[in-house]
Formats: C-alpha cells, sequence, structure tokens
C-alpha cells in the first residue's frame, strides 16, 4: 500500500501525507508503463496519451452536449490518437425544430396584420393605449424573426455561418426583443395604475408621458443588452465547424478540448474565476430581462386590484345606503313624504296654469312648446349623462381585464424558461442530465408572441380578414 506503516529504530512511523501521494502517483506511472526523468517535461507535466480503459474513463468524464449555448465538440478517442466531430441531433432537437417552424410560420402573419390594423387605429384615435399596444407588437415581431427563426436556422444546419459581426448582432437583437416585450408590459401596468390613482389629472398628462414611457423602455432594453455585443463570439473547434458562444462557454469549451487530447502543456486554465463570472453575467441577463420586470408587474397589479375592489365595495356600500334611505323617506305620513308630495301638485298647477295663460294669449303653440322642453329636458341630459359613464366605466373596465389578461399570460409562458436557468445557475450538474428533455420549454417565451395579438387584438383582425376572403370567394 501506499500508505503503509514503517518501522524506524523500533518505533511505528507513518510517512506525511504529501509523501504518500508523490509515491501513489509514481506507482501508478509505472503500471501504465511511464517513465519519469527529473528533466524539464517532468517539470512541464508533459506524459503520453493514456489508451484502454483510462481513455474510456475520460470519456465518460466529459460527455458531449448538444445544448446550442454549451456546445462543445465530441472527442473520439480510439488507440492513441484523438479526433473531433459536431455532435448530431437528437430526437428533442427535431421536435423543437417543428415547434419553432410552426409559431413562426403561424405567429408571423398574425403579427403582421395585427400591426396594419394598430397602424390604422393610431390614425382614427387618440388613445395612448393603442401606441403600447403598437410597440408590445413590435416586440412580438423581433421575437419571431430574430429568435424564433434565428433558432430554426441554427437546428437545420447545427453551426453557425453569418460570421463574427453577425454573431453579436444576432445575439443583440434576441436581447433587445425579450427585454422590449418585458418593458412594454411594464410601461402598460404603470399606465393603468397612473389612471387609477390620479383619474382627473392622466387624461391631460397621458399625451405626454406615454411617449415617455415608450422612450425609457426602448433605451433601458437596449442598454441592459449592450453587453451582448462584448461576450459573445464565434468559436472553431474542428475545421468547417463553427459555432456562436459567448467568451466564458468558449474558454469551457477549449479547455475540454484540450483535456480530451491529453496535451497538459497546452491545457488552459479553467478556474473557478471563469465559472463565477458565467454565473454572475447569466444572473444579470435572467434578472434584467424577467426577474426584475416581473417584480414591478407584480407590484403594480396589487395595487390595481386593491384600488379596484376598494371602489367596487364603496359603491356598493353607497348604493345600500341610498336605496335605505330611499325606503325611509317613502314611507306614508313621514315629513319628506308630505312634503314632496306637496312639491308634485304645485309643479302640476303651475305647468297648467302656463300652458293655459299661453294658450290665451294666442301664441300657443310656440310657447307650449318651450314650456314641454323646460320641463322634459333634464330628464334626457341625465340619461344620457348615465349612459355615457356606464360605456366609460365598460371601457375602463375592458381595459383592465385586458392588461391583466397580458400579464398571466406573460408569467405563463415565461415562467418556465427562467425558472429552468435559475436551476441550471443552482444545480449545473441535475439540470443538464434533464437539458436534452426539458429544453422545449424555452419555447413557451415564443408563444407569447404568438397569443399576444389574440389579447390586445381583439381577434378583429383574423375575423375581417376571413369575412373578406369569403367575400372575394
Amino acid at each position: 500500500m501506499c500508505g503503509a506503516v514503517r518501522f524506524k529504530n523500533g518505533v511505528r512511523v507513518r510517512p506525511p501525507m504529501i509523501a504518500v501521494v508523490s509515491r501513489c502517483r509514481r506507482r501508478r506511472r509505472r503500471r501504465r508503463g511511464e517513465r519519469l526523468s527529473l528533466g524539464s517535461s517532468a517539470r512541464l507535466g508533459h506524459r503520453r496519451l493514456p489508451t484502454g480503459d483510462i481513455a474510456s474513463r475520460r470519456r465518460r468524464r466529459h460527455p458531449p452536449t448538444s445544448n446550442s449555448f454549451q456546445l462543445t465538440a465530441m472527442a473520439i478517442e480510439s488507440g492513441s490518437s484523438v479526433s473531433f466531430a459536431a455532435p448530431i441531433a437528437n430526437t428533442m432537437d427535431f421536435v423543437e425544430l417543428g415547434y419553432n417552424c410552426l409559431c413562426f410560420v403561424f405567429g408571423l402573419p398574425i403579427n403582421l396584420l395585427t400591426l396594419r390594423w394598430l397602424i390604422r387605429r393610431t390614425k382614427r384615435t387618440d388613445s395612448p393605449t393603442i401606441w403600447l399596444h403598437l410597440n408590445l407588437n413590435l416586440s412580438d415581431l423581433f421575437v419571431l424573426i430574430f429568435y424564433c427563426f434565428g433558432r430554426c436556422c441554427w437546428l437545420l444546419t447545427y453551426q453557425w455561418y453569418g460570421g463574427d459581426i453577425l454573431c453579436k448582432t444576432m445575439r443583440f437583437a434576441e436581447s433587445l426583443s425579450f427585454a422590449i416585450s418585458s418593458n412594454i408590459l411594464v410601461c402598460i401596468a404603470l399606465n393603468r395604475l397612473y389612471l387609477l390613482r390620479q383619474p382627473l389629472r392622466a387624461p391631460a398628462t397621458l399625451a405626454k408621458r406615454v411617449p415617455i414611457y415608450i422612450f425609457m423602455a426602448w433605451l433601458i432594453a437596449a442598454l441592459s443588452s449592450l453587453p451582448q455585443l462584448f461576450v459573445w463570439e464565434t468559436y472553431t473547434p474542428i475545421p468547417d465547424w463553427t459555432q456562436c458562444l459567448n467568451i466564458w462557454v468558449k474558454a469551457k469549451a477549449e479547455q475540454q478540448r484540450l483535456d480530451a487530447s491529453g496535451n497538459e502543456t497546452q491545457q488552459v486554465v479553467y478556474t473557478s474565476n471563469i465559472d463565477t463570472a458565467l454565473r454572475l453575467y447569466e444572473m444579470y441577463h435572467l434578472l434584467a430581462i424577467f426577474w426584475l420586470p416581473l417584480v414591478i408587474l407584480v407590484l403594480c397589479y396589487a395595487v390595481i386590484i386593491k384600488e379596484v375592489y376598494g371602489a367596487l365595495g364603496e359603491k356598493r356600500h353607497k348604493e345600500e345606503e341610498g336605496e335605505a334611505k330611499f325606503l325611509s323617506d317613502s314611507r306614508p305620513g313621514s315629513v319628506r313624504s308630505t312634503g314632496r308630495r306637496h312639491e308634485r301638485a304645485l309643479a302640476r298647477m303651475a305647468s297648467s296654469v302656463s300652458t293655459a295663460a299661453a294658450g290665451g294669449a294666442g301664441g300657443s303653440g310656440a310657447q307650449k312648446e318651450w314650456h314641454t322642453t323646460s320641463i322634459k329636458e333634464p330628464r334626457v341630459v341625465l340619461r344620457r349623462n348615465s349612459t355615457s359613464n356606464k360605456r366609460v366605466r365598460r371601457t375602463k373596465l375592458h381595459t383592465l381585464k385586458v392588461t391583466m389578461v397580458l400579464m398571466l399570460v406573460y408569467i405563463l409562458c415565461w415562467l418556465p424558461y427562467n425558472s429552468l436557468a435559475v436551476w441550471a445557475l443552482i444545480d449545473r450538474g441535475s439540470y443538464t442530465a434533464h437539458e436534452n428533455t426539458l429544453y422545449i420549454l424555452h419555447g413557451l417565451v415564443v408563444l407569447n408572441s404568438v397569443i399576444n395579438p389574440f389579447i390586445y387584438g381583439r381577434i378583429n383582425v383574423l375575423r375581417n380578414a376571413m369575412r373578406k376572403k369569403m367575400a372575394a370567394a
């Protein structure tokens, strides 16, 4: 044994731990037939490429992955030579390809029709909410074009053909499209909250506030996506096989490639600092695009729901008080009931006297019309006011429902993707074991861009298109 107990002058002596480790290493090397030398090659750690069982153990230690963000070349060891080959697509890749193609084929025409409808509405109405929905529609188009279409192209070719500049630009555009989608939803929530808390001041200032909301949303999205231009670049581990990776994944892939080749003189030191930097970058990306906007959305809608239910409770309480007061006043024998009967009798007498006087004066037609309209006009105006108030209230409730549905769909579609990303940050090993199975959940983000037009577009776009098609036929 390497750590065997020895006797010195009749006393049991256990060798130091460092000596035990070095002795064990030398004995393992002798068993593999390696020659130790005291020259420069030993100091540099040069050794022969392991073969047989050692090579198979190393292959199991560094399994190939097919993740688009951490894609490395697959090492194939045979005897004493090492070659690299591109990974082969699995079943989940084909499922993801079909899913993304369907989302792109159906989502792009729907969003383009909705964009046309929203542009027409901006010319007919001055509602600032239309501009928020228009920018949300643009963000959905960006997701479908830059992320969904780009993902389909990669799954078809399994490598990157666009070069370094297009690699940086596409990653920036993908991040921008996701960030602006979240930021516009935050703007819609802030707009709803402002309308609810300041109902008198909001209509006058809303035309100035909404453009500021939209400008800040795009500015924050662009600034939060700016690091993508510096951390993404192309990487060619083998000839004629190029990928678009971030700098930390590239360093890790390079180390895995050199580890598989067994050339310790050219190994890249993949320290914990690089791993920490990668985790911080991923954490920043998740916070900027989803988790911080989600916190703002939840807080805004919590206040909105509280205010709405509080207002409905007060209205119901006032209606109950008014009904009780009306019943108490209408009881026979009450002072107000008697006074109201006298007032109604005097009003009838006055109207009859004025009508008779007008008829005796000879100008009965015009004066009768004047008296009749003077009595009936206030009732008509009151009815019109109550109807318009109901219509305005119904419109506000509908707008609130639309914004609530937008937020719920956003959470349902984006939460699985970001939960998986948090899981990968916490426990990379267990996530990698289930990565190929669960990666399809990332596609729910694309589904959100397909569903959104049916919410804020009220499906009128498709309905009108179908009517025109049927009329033409």
